[in-house]
């Protein structure tokens, strides 16, 4: 049976992507930015639903996700060609 991350808390995914940037040298701060910018979601509201551990589903479910940022993510997002992308849970993930 395949894994379903949709299911999983989000906090775990925001937990992997902050050890991936730091690695990569950037900051918590920066990638509170980034996820607040691309959802629309405020920090606050951010950080209550990494609290309250909502799954991945929910999460998105959650977010405002206004247009005008998701149009400006184009190309591949680790290694996933977007334009491949038909689901639009994942293509918001």
């Amino acid at each position: 049976m395949a894994y379903d991350v949709t299911a999983a808390p989000f906090v775990d995914i925001y937990r992997l992507y902050l050890a991936k940037i730091e690695r990569k040298g950037r900051t918590e701060a920066a990638l509170r930015a980034a996820l607040c910018w691309v959802t629309g979601l405020t920090d606050k509201s951010l950080q209550e639903l990494l609290d309250e551990g909502v799954s991945v589903r929910d999460f998105f479910a959650t977010a405002p996700m206004p247009e005008e940022a998701t149009e400006l993510i184009t190309g591949t997002v680790c290694g996933v060609k977007l334009a491949e992308v038909t689901d639009p849970l994942m293509l918001d993930i």
